[in-house]
């Protein structure tokens, strides 16, 4: 029930923020902070683990599918890096 719960908010909250911090877990994949904050993303695997790094933006709106990633290029411009789908086993209706 943790996991739907769980799952369903991130499905519906907004995120918008730099990657601050980034904690290695032992199975490879990497959990993103904002400032001191763990950004528990249930539906969302950062596998393997050098998908985020340090200063990387990331966005997901509410209620869409995708996670998206933007690291800086050399002009320090965000570009988009990679877009992340939901791996979980709940599915709720996603903005077009």
């Amino acid at each position: 029930m943790n996991t739907y719960f769980k799952s369903r908010n991130v499905h519906f909250k907004e995120y918008d923020f730099v990657v601050t911090k980034v904690i290695k877990t032992p199975t490879g994949s990497a959990i993103p902070f904002n400032k001191d904050i763990k950004m528990d993303m249930w539906q969302y695997n950062f596998y393997p683990e050098k998908i985020i790094n340090i200063g990387d933006s990331i966005h997901k709106g509410a209620e869409e599918k995708f996670l998206y990633i933007f690291r800086r290029d050399k002009s320090e411009k965000f570009i988009l890096g990679d877009s992340i789908q939901p791996t979980g086993m709940y599915s709720w209706k996603y903005k077009s």
